[in-house]
């Protein structure tokens, strides 16, 4: 089983609520779900996320075939200006 979380800016800048997404996490984990978690920087490469998503199922018995991102799936998960500066500066 898998489940997929989007973790903002917030998710680093607030301590608490880091806390309580670690403490969600592990009791999912616990549970038996593999949580993958996506960021603004895996964004900038929107069509990877369902692939990691497909990867994880696969792993676990399912057996469709691998995901199409379509050019309308690249337009609903673009990066923003704001996103790439952002992304631009953390590497640097």
């Amino acid at each position: 089983m898998a489940v997929v979380g989007y973790d903002g800016r917030h998710h680093m800048t607030d301590s608490a609520q880091w806390q309580h997404d670690l403490i969600r996490r592990a009791r999912l984990e616990a549970a038996g779900w593999t949580v993958i978690v996506v960021t603004a920087a895996d964004m900038a490469r929107p069509h990877t996320v369902p692939h990691r998503v497909h990867r994880e199922l696969v792993a676990n018995g399912y057996r469709d075939p691998a995901p199409v991102t379509s050019g309308q799936w690249m337009k609903w998960f673009a990066p923003s200006t704001q996103d790439v500066v952002t992304l631009t500066r953390r590497s640097a």
